[in-house]
């Protein structure tokens, strides 16, 4: 967060800069103790509300790092179709950034399964296992 913001400090005025919001990733996720989608979704809620209520455009980036814990990839997928519900009812643009060398080939196969784009070697494209969940 640092780097990023030092590079954003070169490009945005006092002003922008103070539009742009943060949540630790790990506060975030496993603000409960462990990692439970139903209240990461109540916690999301509670941020996104003033937005929606003011009718502010916004945009969210995440860069999501896991742990090991056994039986995740489930939860993980579980998790991932809701957040693809709410990007779709919501029309959010949302980026979600992963360490490669860091996610596990079965994850990658689930994220791609519920993610319509990839970012790859600097381009943008489809992914050809995304399947659009219904919207809640």
């Amino acid at each position: 967060m640092p780097l990023i913001f030092e590079k954003l400090e070169g490009i945005l005025t006092e002003d922008q800069l103070t539009y742009i919001h943060t949540i630790n990733n790990f506060d975030y996720y496993c603000s409960s103790g462990s990692f439970q989608p139903a209240i990461i979704f109540e916690h999301l809620s509670k941020h996104l509300d003033p937005f929606y209520k003011n009718n502010t455009a916004f945009q969210i980036w995440a860069h999501v790092e896991w742990g090991q814990q056994e039986g995740i990839i489930p939860i993980l997928e579980e998790f991932e179709n809701e957040a693809d519900k709410l990007v779709n009812k919501g029309g959010l643009h949302l980026v979600c950034a992963y360490d490669e060398e860091r996610v596990p080939e079965v994850l990658k196969l689930a994220l791609m399964k519920c993610h319509p784009y990839l970012i790859l070697e600097n381009k943008i494209i489809p992914s050809n296992l995304y399947v659009m969940t219904d919207a809640v």
